[in-house]
């Protein structure tokens, strides 16, 4: 998952991977705490986790008030489709 960030990220160098690793965690958590299943809110070869997380990554870093906004907005978006998708859904809340 770091390597397909730092490409979203256009980050070449290893310097950042503790931050960037600190945010993609999380960016999971945001999705476990929204409802997503853990053990999909985890995996690192699902695409559509994959995307949300790449948003939420972007809306941390992005230097542009807009672009932040933007970028959040699709994250709730993407964790909201997410949590409400029987794949996705954690069966075990109430």
């Amino acid at each position: 998952m770091l390597e397909k960030i730092k490409i979203a990220l256009r980050v070449k160098t290893d310097y950042f991977d503790a931050e960037i690793s600190s945010v993609i965690k999380a960016a999971r958590m945001e999705l476990i705490r929204a409802g997503v299943r853990p053990k999909k809110a985890n995996s690192d070869d699902d695409e559509l986790i994959t995307a949300a997380i790449r948003a939420y990554v972007l809306a941390n870093y992005a230097t542009d008030q807009d672009l932040k906004d933007g970028y959040m907005k699709s994250f709730d978006c993407q964790k909201d489709c997410l949590r409400k998708s029987k794949g996705y859904r954690n069966e075990a809340r109430t």
